[in-house]
């Protein structure tokens, strides 16, 4: 009996050592697949963490601008265990756009910005790591390409994204996880890079489509996941017009 709760008591410790905090939410991968002047295309998408919603508009045959808003707040692990955080941003891009066809091509640049926060780790109602809180203003360049096969009531689209995030504005106080100040450790490693390909499927009406996006984060840093820890594959389902 003693040997069982032995490994009960490793096991839980062992899952909510899994349960770093989050610094990092990728958003949704924005992609128009315009054709043409004067397309307007509009999108809602909700994950198991939050939502995101978009905007983008041809103002020639050729080039296209985009507005995109994200929101997140994750604070229960399981029923017993709770890490709260929450997050937002903005972003504002342009790029070139071109078709062969079917096919439909695109590259945009992005910048935009945000708050990450994070809070003090609860076990059943009793303060447990990660102890303190954490918040920090994140600003993001990126660069995004992608192709897409457009039929009148299918897209398929494959796309990526390199994203360089750097933080500032961190709070002063510790953040203590697995014994490592996180606080401390983001403020002195304020730079990343990510490299984020993705897979979206729409389908539905001509100007009216569900879709369905898989995205992957692989950060390009070196960094131990008690250091800095993110949200690597976040999975969006939403709903997209074209005009």
């Amino acid at each position: 009996m003693r040997y069982c709760k032995t490994i009960l008591v490793f096991l839980l410790l062992s899952f909510i050592t899994s349960c770093a905090p989050e610094l990092y939410y990728p958003t949704m991968q924005n992609i128009p697949a315009f054709k043409e002047k004067g397309e307007f295309m509009g999108s809602a998408a909700i994950t198991d963490f939050g939502y995101d919603i978009q905007t983008a508009y041809a103002v020639s045959n050729h080039v296209g601008v985009m507005a995109n808003y994200m929101q997140y707040k994750n604070d229960a692990q399981d029923n017993n265990y709770k890490t709260p955080s929450f997050g937002r941003g903005f972003e504002v891009g342009a790029g070139y756009f071109t078709t062969k066809k079917n096919l439909i091509f695109e590259t945009y640049g992005l910048i935009g910005k945000g708050k990450v926060e994070n809070g003090q780790g609860l076990l059943n109602g009793i303060y447990f790591q990660p102890r303190g809180k954490l918040s920090a203003n994140i600003q993001r360049l990126a660069l995004q390409q992608s192709v897409t096969y457009s039929k009148k009531h299918f897209e398929v689209a494959l796309s990526t994204r390199l994203s360089h995030v750097r933080y500032s504005n961190i709070s002063n106080e510790s953040y203590e996880f697995n014994q490592v100040d996180v606080a401390e450790y983001l403020r002195n490693n304020k730079n990343y890079t990510f490299l984020e390909p993705a897979l979206t499927l729409r389908f539905g009406l001509k100007n009216a489509k569900i879709y369905f996006q898989m995205q992957r984060s692989i950060l390009l840093n070196k960094v131990s996941n008690e250091n800095y820890d993110y949200y690597q594959s976040p999975v969006f389902l939403g709903i997209t017009f074209k005009i």
